[in-house]
């Protein structure tokens, strides 16, 4: 293990900040400002959308599919330091190494739908990812530190900002790409994402079962989508008995088919606002859900 600055450290014992005072005001300081963009972004989605989509150039020197693979490239460079931090530092969760957490999972898909030029594909997952990020900001999980609390963890450990950063981040590349991109959603692309979520959530399962029964070390045991095994799993009392090994699978499943399907019910009713900028007027209206009309009539639905 490399001698590392104590700010890149996971061992709390020399940390000075718990995640309260300062620290937890930060934090609810980036999660304020995310939802704030994120309204702000869906406010004027319209106006946004027609801005993007008209410029050859952005930021003076990117063209837009330039500009798309730089930030996909910096995803992928960020989350690989990440992964290298970990092992060097002989992470006490080390199988977090694999990224495969549901947010940071979909965080390199999007990457990668950015490097290919994919971003239509965000119709599959992108309301998974927004609600998991979510909810991982409403229910920080630190499972490297003791779970008595305050925990501690703070404005001195760089485990802090990656928390904070990664789901606030994926929060708004997925926002930015819902509004920049026409949605072209089906009754066919709602049951692949149930279908996508589910095969992920057997898939981890899988994976977490394999390596608590196999792996030489404690620090391999996953817990990928907190579908582990009750004792190195933090969520393991969320919902009671329903949250215990192996009912805990079932009991997730539902959790994501209910909150997708609440999320596509939002996405129905919120297209009833119509507010727009047009030659520096602003306009509210209320309307019927082109996105329902269309949806039923398997059509294209366009910004």
């Amino acid at each position: 293990m490399i001698n590392l600055p104590e700010f890149f450290r996971w061992q709390s014992e020399n940390k000075s900040f718990y995640f309260n005072g300062a620290s937890l005001a930060v934090y609810l300081i980036f999660a304020i400002l995310t939802g704030i963009s994120v309204l702000l972004l869906w406010t004027f989605k319209r106006p946004i959308y027609r801005w993007f989509n008209a410029k050859s150039t952005h930021l003076r020197i990117f063209s837009t599919r330039a500009l798309k693979t730089t930030i996909g490239a910096s995803i992928i460079v960020f989350m690989s330091l990440r992964s290298l931090l970990l092992i060097v530092s002989n992470y006490k969760n080390m199988y977090e190494a694999l990224p495969f957490h549901l947010c940071r999972l979909l965080l390199i898909v999007t990457a990668f739908c950015l490097l290919f030029n994919k971003l239509n594909f965000i119709k599959y997952y992108g309301s998974v990812a927004l609600i998991g990020a979510l909810v991982a900001i409403v229910n920080p999980s630190f499972d490297f530190v003791e779970p008595i609390k305050p925990q501690k963890i703070g404005l001195d450990s760089i485990y802090f900002y990656d928390y904070i950063f990664i789901h606030c981040f994926l929060i708004l590349i997925v926002a930015a790409i819902f509004v920049i991109t026409p949605t072209q959603l089906k009754p066919i692309d709602f049951l692949i994402t149930l279908i996508l979520f589910i095969a992920i959530a057997l898939l981890a399962f899988g994976i977490n079962w394999l390596t608590y029964e196999y792996a030489s070390s404690n620090s391999w045991k996953s817990n990928y989508l907190y579908l582990g095994k009750d004792d190195i799993n933090s969520q393991a009392n969320l919902f009671g008995p329903l949250s215990k090994w192996p009912w805990n699978l079932i009991t997730w499943i539902c959790v994501g088919l209910l909150a997708h399907g609440i999320s596509m019910i939002i996405w129905m009713v919120q297209d009833k606002i119509v507010i727009d900028l047009i030659n520096g007027k602003f306009s509210i209206k209320i309307r019927r859900s082109e996105h329902w009309h269309r949806f039923k009539a398997k059509s294209i639905v366009k910004v």
